[in-house]
């Protein structure tokens, strides 16, 4: 559906449940991954196969400037550039309920939202909306 072949992705949050769906979703396409996390030992866990060229795990606490730094240098000099941001990184906390409902988006659905809004074919959308329905 979509094509990222040879596009170079830099996700942030890679290992959290909306990071890896968002992964695998790039993986499918044939975006080279930079996937970061806070911790390399749960990255290399959680994609073993992604772990040598053309993609790159990198752990990296993105709250802090110097890390970050650190992980714009080294992206800068091993690929010269990035395609595509996707930073998902961070958490939520629940709160007392708004509404009660039965269908939730999953993080592989919400993943191929995420595709789209990065892909060529988003350009054609101009001030459109695009709504996210839960599963059911």
């Amino acid at each position: 559906m979509f094509d990222f072949n040879n596009k170079i992705v830099l996700l942030t949050g890679a290992t959290g449940g909306l990071g890896t769906a968002v992964a695998q979703a790039f993986h499918a396409t044939g975006a080279n991954l930079i996937l970061v996390g806070r911790s390399l030992e749960k990255l290399v866990a959680t994609f073993p196969d992604l772990n040598s060229d053309p993609h790159l795990l990198l752990a990296a606490d993105v709250t802090a400037e110097t890390a970050v730094h650190n992980l714009a240098t080294t992206v800068a000099e091993k690929y010269g550039r990035v395609d595509v941001l996707a930073n998902v990184a961070g958490g939520f906390r629940g709160g007392t309920a708004v509404h009660k409902t039965s269908k939730w988006v999953t993080p592989q659905n919400l993943a191929n939202v995420i595709l789209f809004l990065a892909s060529e074919q988003a350009t054609a959308v101009h001030g459109a909306a695009i709504p996210v329905y839960g599963l059911g």
